[in-house]
């Protein structure tokens, strides 16, 4: 049996990989050349995490950093791997050690929680 952090990683994994999917198949539908598609989706500056308890705790590294914002994308472990909410971040948000932690009741989460239903979407808040 896979325990409980097994599955967050998984969780997180298959939604990454879906979301990255789904926007370069957006990217290639729109005529983007399929080597600039993939070099731009890996390089959209997005982060994943478990939600949990209206609880977020999201990192950054250092080549987000060179980013503005970022989409910070919030998973909930079910029987598959759910996307639970979205949050457009600047990068001045995080701390000095590359890491936030928000709840539901905090100032953050209002401002900064986005409805995104399309690829489209995320690339045009993700590239101005």
């Amino acid at each position: 049996m896979v325990n409980y952090e097994q599955k967050m990683r998984n969780a997180i994994k298959n939604v990454r990989k879906n979301l990255l999917n789904d926007i370069f198949q957006w990217l290639l539908s729109k005529g983007v050349d399929v080597s600039y598609a993939e070099s731009l989706t890996q390089d959209l500056p997005i982060v994943f995490a478990i939600g949990g308890d209206n609880k977020w705790c999201f990192v950054i590294d250092e080549q987000i950093r060179r980013f503005e914002t970022v989409l910070a994308v919030s998973v909930i472990v079910e029987k598959t791997a759910v996307i639970d909410g979205y949050f457009l971040l600047s990068v001045q948000d995080f701390s000095r050690t590359d890491f936030i932690v928000f709840s539901q009741n905090d100032p953050l989460y209002s401002s900064s929680k986005v409805e995104i239903n399309s690829p489209e979407e995320i690339i045009k808040l993700l590239i101005k």
